[in-house]
């Protein structure tokens, strides 16, 4: 969801750096770029390394547990709107009759609140969040779990990712994975059996 369908990533990047600078940490939105699509013991590494670089005395697990920001805050926030084509994408994907999932770390509620708020609840026959699997991305448990709930084998599943960690989940499902590449270069999307850089130009058939 978030990067790939949803707009959120710097905003939730903000509020991240926010509260590990109230903690003594030395970082902006931007040096929060590699976390994205991390799990929960990934993001606490990622954290923690940047708190110690900061020499800040504070503990990752304790910092995100005296966050102010609930889960859902990032797509309450106005600026958070509909990757650019990503609505239209997945309703030409319907319109050919081709099912669609949505598989997310995010808690299911934050990306029900996300969904409904954007009017995209509707665009996906499946819709898995991080509550309801034992292990996230990168395990591929989710992508596996949404093949079975289509009905749709493997190799004929398109995955379409921002991540690193998303991208190792979806091939280690055994789907066909397309990056979608900001430009930015802050990730490594190499793995990835093609990229593109707007829903423009993904062409599936």
């Amino acid at each position: 969801m978030d990067g790939t369908t949803v707009d959120s990533e710097h905003i939730k990047n903000e509020q991240l750096a926010r509260l590990l600078r109230s903690h003594g940490a030395d970082v902006d939105a931007a040096g929060l770029a590699h976390v994205s699509g991390m799990d929960l013991q990934g993001l606490l590494g990622a954290i923690q390394a940047i708190l110690d670089r900061s020499h800040a005395a504070a503990r990752a697990a304790d910092v995100l547990g005296s966050s102010p920001y609930g889960r859902e805050a990032p797509y309450l926030d106005i600026r958070c709107k509909p990757i650019e084509g990503a609505v239209e994408f997945i309703e030409a994907l319907r319109a050919q009759g081709i099912a669609s999932a949505l598989v997310s770390n995010t808690p299911s509620y934050a990306v029900a609140i996300a969904l409904d708020r954007l009017r995209m609840m509707g665009l996906f026959d499946v819709i898995i969040g991080g509550d309801m699997l034992e292990h996230h991305k990168p395990d591929p448990e989710g992508y596996v779990l949404a093949m079975r709930l289509l009905d749709v084998p493997p190799h004929a599943c398109i995955v379409i990712e921002d991540s690193a960690p998303g991208i190792a989940a979806g091939l280690a499902a055994g789907a066909y994975v397309c990056a979608l590449d900001d430009g930015s270069g802050s990730l490594d999307l190499s793995a990835a059996h093609e990229r593109f850089s707007s829903y423009a130009d993904l062409v599936l058939w």
